[in-house]
């Protein structure tokens, strides 16, 4: 038998030992070159299992990676599902090794998961580019395309940034006009209407302390007058009560003396229509009997009522006062039915919120005269208020006709 040399398996002779020819006495050597075969093409393995199957060792055809770049991947807690995800991978070395340094998460590579598929581009991933804070709130700050500004967002335009419609009257302030009166020539103001530009020369001024005499507007713009007599300059007329009252002349003053003479008269509120109360038992200010007063004058007040009641069985009318908080007084009141009996006479009370109740003669008139005075503790409104004390079906109706005097005393 034909004994081959060999180190490699590729070396070994498949035919070898041939059967008919060769000697059993060397099929020992051909063992032992086995053997020796086998440990010079696996010189490393030890005595742990091989367990790749030929499927995956085949997956090594072709690889032309180096130790190092396979050491790369030396403590890799890759599972095979995500070493799967590179089945099929096209990208050209100088591709993958772009990846070489990076030291982002899992979770940071996967924001861009699915981008390219939802029509995300390289140039619109550009747009952030030199982004230095929060887009959303840089948007926030940016003033709406269209809206209406208020005074002082528009503080500088250019000649050409407004050129059509009109400034609201309110958007041009009085400050700002001043700015420009020196530049205004009124000789060069447009449209004016027919004899409207005025002549200061001919303008004729009333003088004198009556206002009868005449003059006019110097070049220098200053009045040109004629008083009567040197005592009257700088004097003025004021007008009497009487002429107060009257209103026939305004060239006249008034005081603050004869405004406070005519403000000492009667204040005074009439009924100028019935208001009939049914099931209403809330008391409130009569719609007409109220008189603003003022702080720390006194008043004589004098008011009638005319009370019309009908249907029921129980018509009581109940009432109070809106009247200034520490206000003092007192008032006092009959009543009178329309066949003269007297129900009430001479009830003495101090101006109060708390409720009174008056009785009325069923289906009839009753008129109720009070009268008193008061000393308002502060300005405000005086007035009766009123209700029924109980709501039993009769119509209570405070007449037309009816009112309230009060008169200054001091």
């Amino acid at each position: 038998m034909g004994l081959e040399s060999a180190s490699f398996i590729s070396e070994l002779v498949a035919t070898n030992p041939v059967g008919a020819v060769d000697d059993y006495a060397t099929a020992d050597d051909h063992l032992r070159l086995i053997k020796s075969v086998l440990q010079s093409q696996f010189p490393n393995f030890t005595a742990l299992a091989v367990n790749p199957t030929s499927v995956e060792f085949n997956l090594l055809v072709g690889l032309l990676a180096s130790s190092a770049e396979l050491n790369i991947l030396d403590g890799a807690l890759l599972s095979t599902t995500e070493l799967n995800t590179l089945n099929g991978i096209i990208a050209s070395t100088a591709e993958l090794n772009k990846l070489n340094g990076v030291t982002s998460l899992t979770a940071d590579l996967n924001l861009l998961s699915g981008a390219a598929a939802g029509g995300l581009t390289a140039a619109e991933l550009l747009f952030v580019n030199d982004v230095t804070s929060a887009i959303q709130a840089q948007i926030n700050g940016k003033a709406a395309s269209a809206h209406s500004h208020t005074s002082g967002e528009i503080s500088a335009l250019d000649t050409g940034d407004v050129t059509t419609g009109q400034w609201a009257n309110a958007r041009v302030s009085a400050g700002n006009v001043t700015q420009h009166v020196a530049a205004i020539d009124h000789d060069l103001l447009l449209n004016f209407l027919a004899s409207k530009h005025i002549d200061h020369s001919l303008v004729s001024v009333l003088a004198g302390n009556d206002m009868s005499g005449g003059g006019t507007i110097s070049a220098t713009r200053t009045l040109d007058v004629s008083i009567a007599s040197t005592s009257q300059r700088g004097t003025t007329r004021t007008a009497t009560q009487a002429e107060v009252d009257a209103g026939t002349d305004p060239l006249k003053y008034v005081t603050p003396a004869t405004l406070e003479a005519k403000s000492s008269s009667l204040l005074g509120a009439v009924k100028t229509a019935d208001t009939p109360k049914t099931t209403d038992i809330v008391q409130a200010d009569d719609p007409h009997l109220s008189v603003e007063v003022v702080s720390g004058r006194s008043y004589r007040v004098e008011l009638w009522l005319v009370i019309e009641v009908t249907g029921g069985s129980t018509p009581d009318f109940t009432y109070s006062w809106t009247f200034p908080a520490s206000s003092t007084g007192h008032y006092r009141y009959n009543e009178v039915d329309e066949a003269g009996s007297t129900l009430e006479k001479d009830l003495i009370l101090a101006w109060h919120t708390t409720s009174q109740q008056i009785d009325l003669t069923q289906n009839t008139d009753s008129g109720i005269h009070m009268v008193g005075t008061i000393t308002a503790d502060s300005s405000g409104t005086f007035a009766l208020r009123w209700a029924q004390d109980v709501s039993s079906g009769n119509t209570i109706t405070l007449k037309k006709d009816s009112h309230m005097l009060l008169t200054p005393l001091n």
